[in-house]
């Protein structure tokens, strides 16, 4: 059989025949020597331009895992073997020309025989693929091309605990991968494994938000111990990440048009030019193999001047501080929008805090007024290496301070939002925590973080700014992406945003010192100038942390002529990308002001979150806003002009008689943009909406559902009319093709027939609106089962009521809708008792429909309340129409019948209740009532587990908080207390522990302290941690609820002791590292292990023969340098996770039964110690096949 059909059996599915007959057939003009961009140029003819194999009948372009990748691996693979080489690996001294050819080469290939962008299940066949080139088309020697696919396909051995893979080729050309026995195996990773796989591993910073250098061989083998080659390797990380950048491939920044200039038989030669344009490193690195003796002559740290503080600011001392931490910023969102409760933008409100002083009054009324200084606990980021801004403009602090430094997060703790209640850290934590911060941001950035983002944060007191930054890299306000369109334009908005920064600033700067001058008439400018400086414009400066480059921009990058160009740029940039949208989004017609504001923040709804909409050309000077003003107009007239000429190009073919519904789906988005011209083509488009409207299944049900972007409760949230571009969408999105799936909103079809003028349309309409609402108004209450639906419907027929004037028709029917609605929602479980009082207080307004409820009430009012929801639905609508509320007495008595009467829990509603009342001494006493109910209930559930009953007193107790006085308030934790009195009687599960900070939490926002038996539990536990535990999680687990336990002598001296047992168990980390993420050999080394037990042939033997399944804690983890005894330790302890199975302890029972292991008394009543030295003996004693080995082989080969 020949070789290229030997492998159409395995790769027909993936490759087409004439790949494979290219790959087993000697090529003349090719030769191991030729040049890389010939081997290049071969893998995309006949690999990489061929998409993924079909599935599901569809075929997917190789996105991440194509041309662009594997040529830049290729690239990385001389200067890894370089790198290597100058810091005295043996084995990478031994290299020769021939072997780096071979390495990129199979760097060339090494996802060749992917299926998808997915995990890589395919190393083996994409190896096959590499031998078959090699010793088909290349004609080098079996020995050569074994080893070399056997690095390949082996690149990633040691990362995880697949077995070695070993290559070899039968008589009849097949070609089979074994896996070698553990026994067998490689001790360690050759150098050729190391390189493919640190080359590809280096790559992953396009796919992924964040790097860690970690797992680079390079990191583990020399540069965690070598300071120099630690900066080399920061480097090459720069540089890679730089280079991803520029080629369109960043992760969530990707650019298609460009990166497909790489997906080409040049692609290789492309990335190698850039290479030697925008690197330092990598272009001294990535051509040919240096001697040992040259490359110690060569250095990349040229630029290792240091930061100089108090130093004129210059590019060159930037740079320093970057490089040294020493720069952090504070991103501005939306800054030129006006704040929601304060008339001055978000950048003059961030500056006005900024700014404040000890002496002088703030804008506010409280006692404190005069003693505020700058803004504390502000979210700030360390810039430098990869770090990306939250914002695209805003501030930086230089040479922060280090007393002002709150507390070092490290990653994304989204401390941006809410309270900053987290524990300040001391002086000597927050140094320690800076200089890892700085160090893991060398090694890539990180790899734990909340939202998917390469970000940290610190809280910083902030009162003062150094400079302003801007960026065009992706911001994490953006929710870590870009798209394409929008690429061009980052730049643009950046700076635009920080001009307006640097205007707010030069205007607080100013009224500020009027402040002090007033405050402090003999010495006010002395004492604002020591703070300030006297510079009223902070200078601007770009940053990227993709290129890792910080510089400082001239005065005339920001001139007003190219300030009035960037506007005018970013104006028609966007402009076109609008024109390209199915429907119109009124750029075309709304007004300047607002056009600016869309150009920059790209739209108004995000902006309605944070502020008022405002121009951030807005603090301009009147005749440079008026420039700015007249060149986007301008702009905005030449691109509708060009828009125009192309619609009548377009339509000059086709005369009013040809206009059909497909004509008008293609040309409806431009033809709504020239209102002109589709008045020409009207009465055409009125018949074919007509005809399709009649010809289509008009389902009215579908069209008040409020789950379409453009459906009815989309305008409501607005309260807004859908407007004229809003209504075209529904025509564009017309299809003839399949009627039935045609749902218009008819709404948007009669806002449109009426801008149009199309009467008879809207007629149409608008009867067969009324007809719906009048079936809907009339349909019988008991026929429906979602009241959730039903209140949103009211309010949407109101709308439509409004909208087509009948709102007098129909208002006995609809006072009557709402009159059932009422009484169906109390019955609802899905009871939103403030969704429905927000509803009833605005519906209720009407005199005709505040009468018919009244009138309906006083008769309902002669009978007995059925249940305590009709109860509340009677005292919600006396207070809507104002009428009388219950006294207390009744409201307490008719709650205490109701719990005789029906037992069980029927006040879901307390919250309800309570609001509907208006004195405290009437909310003292319906609180006293739910509070004794609470208490009898949990009483009645014991035992349980305590942290669902704590969990269960605290939601209680939250219910009726907000109307707490002193009085409740001390019958709640009178309450709370005699609850946990009884819970002590049984027994106290870990789930409450690990759950304590979270009811600390609680507590503290309900104003209520921490219970004695609480803290006498947790000191036990700390007891027991201090005495027998070496595991860093638990032991900062437990500090940490110390931390905000009250400060008694007990619990302080305990926390010294826990403080005490972290440091001893961080030094024995610092001895004895592994490479497991949050598990370490010194937290389990002791000296009482029998030192004749051989740990690594234990360890070996037991995982082979029992590899940890998927999701387990040691599954994937590098085993290779952690003892034995370390392993047990974790397996056999208190916690008895297990290592085997995942969370318990039954898989490892079972393993360790099959080495003769008996769980017995005698055993277990032994100590972890002797434990771990028994299991040690048995395991090494034990045949090297045991009993569970042999009964596999018994049933037959595994599948």
């Amino acid at each position: 059989m020949s070789r290229q059909n030997v492998l159409e059996t395995q790769f027909a599915k993936k490759l087409p025949a004439t790949a494979l007959e290219a790959l087993t057939t000697p090529d003349a003009q090719l030769h191991l020597d030729s040049p890389m961009s010939a081997h290049a140029a071969f893998v995309f003819t006949h690999i990489y331009s061929n998409p993924y194999p079909k599935k599901r009948g569809v075929s997917e372009k190789r996105h991440c895992h194509g041309m662009s990748h594997v040529s830049r691996v290729a690239a990385y693979v001389p200067v890894l073997a370089n790198l290597y080489r100058k810091h005295n690996d043996s084995d990478a001294q031994q290299l020769s020309t021939e072997d780096i050819q071979l390495l990129q080469i199979a760097a060339l290939f090494h996802d060749s025989a992917r299926e998808d962008d997915e995990h890589d299940r395919w190393d083996n066949e994409s190896a096959t693929l590499l031998y078959v080139y090699l010793t088909c088309a290349l004609n080098v020697s079996k020995e050569k091309a074994v080893m070399i696919a056997e690095a390949t396909a082996n690149k990633d051995y040691k990362s995880t605990f697949a077995p070695y893979q070993k290559i070899s080729e039968n008589e009849n050309g097949e070609i089979i991968w074994r896996a070698v026995e553990a026994e067998k195996s490689p001790d360690k990773k050759n150098i050729y494994q190391k390189i493919i796989h640190d080359a590809d591993c280096l790559d992953i910073i396009r796919a992924r938000p964040a790097f860690d250098a970690s797992y680079l061989d390079f990191h583990k083998d020399i540069a965690k111990t070598k300071p120099e080659a630690f900066k080399e390797m920061a480097i090459l990380i720069t540089e890679a990440r730089g280079l991803i950048e520029d080629e369109g491939d960043t992760y969530r920044r990707l650019n298609p048009t460009k990166k497909t200039e790489y997906e080409c038989t040049e692609g290789l030669q492309k990335i190698q030019q850039d290479i030697r344009k925008t690197t330092t490193l990598m272009s001294q690195l990535g051509g040919n193999l240096f001697s040992v003796e040259k490359l110690k002559t060569l250095s990349f740290l040229t630029d290792e001047k240091p930061y100089l503080s108090g130093s004129e600011l210059s590019s060159e001392n930037l740079r320093a501080a970057l490089r040294e931490g020493k720069i952090f910023a504070r991103g501005i969102i939306f800054s030129s929008c006006r704040a929601k409760k304060h008339d001055e933008s978000l950048t003059a409100l961030e500056l006005r805090k900024t700014f404040r002083a000890t002496g002088i009054p703030t804008q506010s009324k409280k006692d404190n007024r005069v003693e505020k200084s700058g803004n504390p606990s502000r979210s700030v980021t360390m810039l430098g290496h990869g770090t990306v801004t939250y914002a695209r403009a805003g501030f930086l602090v230089l040479d922060p301070t280090l007393a002002q430094i709150e507390k070092v997060h490290g990653g994304d703790a989204g401390t941006g939002v809410g309270k900053k209640l987290a524990k300040r850290q001391t002086e000597s934590e927050k140094s320690d925590a800076l200089k890892k911060l700085h160090f893991q941001q060398q090694k890539g950035g990180f790899t734990a973080y909340k939202r998917g983002f390469s970000h940290n944060e610190i809280t910083y007191h902030v009162d003062h700014y150094d400079a302003i930054y801007y960026s065009s890299d992706t911001r994490v306000e953006e929710n870590g992406s870009v798209g394409v369109n929008k690429l061009s334009c980052c730049e643009i908005m950046g700076k635009l945003n920080a001009i307006f920064l640097q205007h707010e600033y030069k205007t607080q700067y100013h009224q500020t010192k009027q402040e002090f001058l007033k405050q402090w008439p003999e010495d006010g400018e002395a004492r604002f100038l020591a703070l300030h400086g006297t510079n009223d414009t902070l200078p601007i400066i770009k940053y990227s942390g993709a290129h890792n480059h910080i510089e400082l921009e001239s005065a005339e990058t920001f001139s007003e002529d190219n300030i009035v160009k960037m506007w005018g740029d970013l104006a028609e940039i966007t402009m076109r990308n609008d024109l390209l949208k199915e429907h119109d989004t009124g750029l075309c017609s709304c007004s300047i002001d607002d056009l600016k504001i869309y150009c920059m923040y790209e739209g108004m709804q995000q902006v309605n979150e944070f502020g008022r909409p405002q121009s951030a050309d807005s603090n301009y000077p009147p005749e440079l806003k008026e420039r700015v003003s007249k060149e986007i107009e301008e702009r905005r007239a030449k691109v509708l002009t060009e828009d125009r000429k192309k619609l009548e190009d377009q339509l000059s073919i086709y005369s009013e008689d040809d206009f059909d519904l497909a004509l008008l789906h293609a040309t409806l988005p431009a033809l709504l943009k020239h209102p002109d011209i589709f008045h020409t083509y009207r009465q055409s488009i009125e018949m074919i909406i007509e005809t399709a409207l009649r010809s289509s299944d008009f389902a009215m049900e579908a069209i008040f559902s409020g789950f379409g972007t453009h459906g009815v409760s989309y305008f409501l949230k607005s309260k807004t009319l859908p407007s004229f571009s809003d209504a075209a969408q529904a025509i564009a999105n017309m299809e003839d093709k399949d009627p039935n799936h045609y749902s218009p909103d008819i709404i948007l079809f009669f806002v449109l027939a009426k801008k149009l003028g199309m009467n008879n349309l809207e007629n149409r309409l608008k009867e067969q609106t009324l007809e719906f609402i009048q079936n809907e108004l009339s349909l019988p209450m008991v026929i429906i089962n979602d009241p959730n639906r039903r209140l949103t419907l009211a309010k949407e027929f109101r709308m439509m009521m409004h909208i087509f004037g009948v709102q007098d028709v129909y208002k006995k029917d609809y006072a009557d809708f709402l009159w059932n609605l009422s009484t169906l929602y109390h019955e609802s479980h899905d009871y939103n008792f403030q969704k429905f009082d927000e509803l009833y207080s605005e519906l209720i307004q009407d005199a005709e429909i505040h009468q018919v409820f009244k009138d309906k009430l006083q008769r309902l009012e002669k009978y007995p309340p059925e249940n305590f929801d009709a109860f509340v639905d009677r005292v919600a609508i006396r207070r809507y129409l104002k009428m009388d509320l219950p006294s207390c007495d009744e409201l307490v008595a008719y709650t205490t019948e109701l719990q005789t009467r029906n037992g069980g829990n029927d006040i879901d509603q307390k919250n309800g209740i309570l609001k509907l009342l208006n004195t405290q001494d009437e909310k003292d006493a319906v609180v006293t009532v739910f509070l004794k109910k609470m208490f009898a209930d949990i009483q009645n559930d014991l035992p349980r587990i305590s942290y669902a009953i704590f969990n269960r007193c605290i939601v209680d107790i939250q219910q009726v908080s907000d109307y707490f006085s002193e009085k409740t308030k001390a019958i709640a934790i009178s309450s709370f207390d005699s609850i946990l009195a009884m819970v002590t009687q049984f027994n106290w599960d870990q789930q409450f522990l690990s759950y304590f900070t979270k009811l600390m939490m609680d507590l503290k926002l309900l104003g209520m302290p921490v219970p004695s038996i609480i803290i006498e539990k947790i000191h036990e536990r700390a007891t027991q941690i201090i005495a027998s535990s070496f595991d860093q999680d638990s032991i900062n687990k437990v500090i940490e609820i110390f931390q905000s336990l009250p400060s008694d002598p007990q619990t302080l001296d305990i926390l010294k002791q826990l403080e005490e047992k972290k440091s001893q168990v961080t030094k024995l980390d610092d001895q004895q590292s592994s490479p497991i993420v949050g598990f370490t050999l010194g937290q389990f080394r002791k000296n009482t292990i029998d030192t004749t037990v051989n740990d690594n042939i234990a360890v070996k033997k037991i995982f082979s023969e029992h590899p940890p399944k998927s999701g387990s804690f040691w599954h994937g983890k590098d085993l290779a340098s952690i003892s034995f005894e370390c392993i047990m330790r974790h397996a056999l302890g208190e916690n008895n996770k297990g290592f085997f199975g995942g969370h318990s302890g039954t898989d490892t029972k079972k393993a360790l039964q099959d080495y003769g292991i008996k769980f017995d008394k005698e055993f277990l009543a032994m100590s972890i110690d002797e434990k771990v030295r028994t299991v040690s003996k048995a395991i090494n004693a034990a045949p090297q096949q045991h009993a569970l080995s042999k009964a596999a082989e018994a049933q037959g080969p595994k599948k």
